[in-house]
C-alpha cells in the first residue's frame, strides 16, 4: 500500500531510496569461538541506562544481565582489540532528575555509547549526551526526542509495534477488530492512525476505546470493543492493568481474539493471565528468542552460558543485540571514543545486531515523518504458546505494515 499515510501514528508507506555507506554486515562476528587472551588495559565502558525499577512502565528488570552476557562473551573472546568491554547499569526510575544523572554519569565515565531498549524521560538525558556526542543504540522511540535525535539508533518505535498488531490478528483469522488503549496527549492521533492504516491489512476498525491509565474495571469498554461483530481487540495498555484489561475481553467473549505488543508480555502477564495467555497475538519487535537464527542461536547459547535465569523477553534480547551492533562498530572505528562511534554509525547501510532486526540502513531517514531516526518499519507477528512466543510466519518473519519493500535479512526458523 506504498503512498498511504499513516499520519497519525506517524508513519508513512513509501521505503527510502538507495544509499552508500558502510557495512557492518559480520563485523561483530561470534564472540563465544575460542578463547582468546584475558583482555586488558582500560575498559571500554558502555551504559544501559533504563527505568529498570519503575514499575508503572509495565516492564519489568530482565534487560541488563542479557547486556552482560553479551559483554561477558565478548571478554571471553579476547574483547576489543585486546581492550575489556564494560557495561554500566543506571536506574532512571522513570524519573527525570535521575535520568538527567545517569547522563551526567555517562558523560563522566567516558562512556562510548548508551545501549538498550528504552532510556525514559529522554527529554533529560538527551540534550546532555547529544552535546558530548554520545549516541543511544536499541531503543524504542517513544516520542519525538528520540525519533529525531542525531545521537539516535532505535531499533523500534513504540507506534510501529501498535501498527503491527492488525497483521498478528488477521493471521490469527480475525476479520473485525476493537481496540482498547490509554488515553494521553496524541491517543487522538493514533485512533485516526488505525483508522487509516487498518483497512489496507485486510481487517476491518470496529471501536476504539481511550480509557485513564489508572482504570480497573474494563468491562463497559470491552462491550464497546467488542460490538457491531468485532471478533477481536487491540489491547495496548501498559502497566500493571495490561493482564486485567486482557482478562476482561476473555470474560466478556471467550471466543474473541486478543493482540497485543510483544514486549508488554511480560512472564509477570502470562502468569497473571494463566490459561487466557494461551494464543494470544501480538507484534514484537523483533525476532523473539524461541526463533533459530544464527544471531539468536549466540543470544541463546550466551544466556544459558552466562545468564540462564534472566527471563528471554524482548528487552533482553534488543539490549543484547545493541551491544552487538556497538562492537561491531568499535572494531571499524580507528579512535575508540563516543564521537566516533556515533559518527561511524551514522554512516552504516547495513547496520547488523544479529539478524534480530532487519539491517538498518542509517544513511537516509526513516519512513517516519517526524521520526527520521526510526529505520526500522517491521514488526514481528507472535503468537504465545506453552508461555513462550513463537513466529507467526517464520518463513518470512519481519513484517512491514506500512508497505515497505520486503526486508532482505531472510528467515528465521520456528522455535520447538
Amino acid at each position: 500500500m506504498c503512498g498511504s499515510l499513516l499520519v497519525a501514528l506517524g508513519l508513512a508507506a513509501c521505503g527510502s531510496g538507495s544509499s552508500t555507506g558502510t557495512d557492518s554486515t559480520a563485523a561483530a562476528g561470534s564472540a563465544t569461538e575460542a578463547a582468546a587472551s584475558k583482555p586488558a588495559g582500560e575498559p571500554i565502558k558502555l551504559m544501559a541506562m533504563e527505568a529498570y525499577t519503575e514499575p508503572a512502565s509495565g516492564l519489568e528488570d530482565p534487560h541488563f544481565d542479557a547486556g552482560q552476557a553479551r559483554v561477558e562473551a565478548v571478554n571471553a573472546a579476547g574483547g576489543i582489540d585486546g581492550r575489556p568491554l564494560e557495561l554500566i547499569k543506571c536506574d532512571t526510575k522513570s524519573d527525570p532528575n535521575l535520568a538527567a544523572a545517569c547522563a551526567r554519569q555517562a558523560v563522566e565515565e567516558e562512556v562510548v555509547a548508551v545501549v538498550g531498549p528504552a532510556v525514559f524521560n529522554a527529554t533529560s538525558a538527551y540534550p546532555i549526551l547529544e552535546k558530548a556526542g554520545i549516541s543511544q543504540v536499541g531503543g524504542s522511540a517513544a516520542d519525538q526526542v528520540e525519533g529525531s535525535s542525531p545521537i539516535s539508533f532505535p531499533f523500534t518505535s513504540t507506534v510501529t509495534q501498535i501498527a503491527g498488531v492488525p497483521r498478528a490478528l488477521v493471521l490469527d483469522g480475525a476479520k473485525k477488530m476493537g481496540a482498547i488503549i490509554p488515553k494521553f496527549p496524541g491517543s487522538e492521533q493514533v485512533v485516526q492512525g488505525l483508522e487509516q492504516l487498518v483497512p489496507h491489512l485486510g481487517i476491518e476498525l470496529g471501536e476504539v476505546e481511550q480509557l485513564p491509565f489508572d482504570t480497573v474495571d474494563f468491562a463497559p469498554a470491552v462491550a464497546k470493543a467488542l460490538s457491531g461483530g468485532a471478533d477481536s481487540v487491540l489491547v495496548f495498555f501498559p502497566g500493571p492493568n495490561q493482564a486485567t484489561a486482557i482478562k476482561a475481553v476473555k470474560e466478556r467473549d471467550p471466543s474473541a481474539k486478543v493482540g497485543t505488543l510483544n514486549v508488554y508480555v511480560t512472564p509477570e502477564v502470562i502468569e497473571a493471565l494463566g490459561p487466557d495467555a494461551e494464543g494470544l497475538v501480538a507484534a514484537a519487535a523483533g525476532l523473539p528468542a524461541s526463533a533459530s537464527s544464527p544471531g539468536m542461536d549466540e543470544f541463546n547459547a550466551e544466556m544459558d552460558k552466562y545468564a540462564p535465569e534472566t527471563p528471554r523477553v524482548d528487552g533482553a534480547v534488543f539490549l543484547w543485540a545493541a551491544v552487538y551492533a556497538v562492537e561491531g562498530i568499535l572494531k571499524q572505528v580507528q579512535t575508540i571514543d563516543a564521537k566516533a562511534v556515533t559518527a561511524a554509525l551514522g554512516k552504516q547501510a547495513k547496520l547488523e545486531t544479529g539478524g534480530i532486526i532487519p539491517p538498518l540502513d542509517t544513511t537516509v531517514p526513516g519512513p517516519v515523518p517526524g521520526f527520521p531516526r526510526v529505520f526500522n518499519p517491521t514488526t514481528v507477528p507472535v503468537r504465545i504458546e506453552a508461555g513462550e512466543a513463537q513466529m507467526m510466519e517464520p518463513k518470512n518473519p519481519f513484517f512491514d505494515p506500512f508497505g515497505g519493500p520486503p526486508p532482505s535479512a531472510g528467515g528465521a526458523k520456528g522455535g520447538a
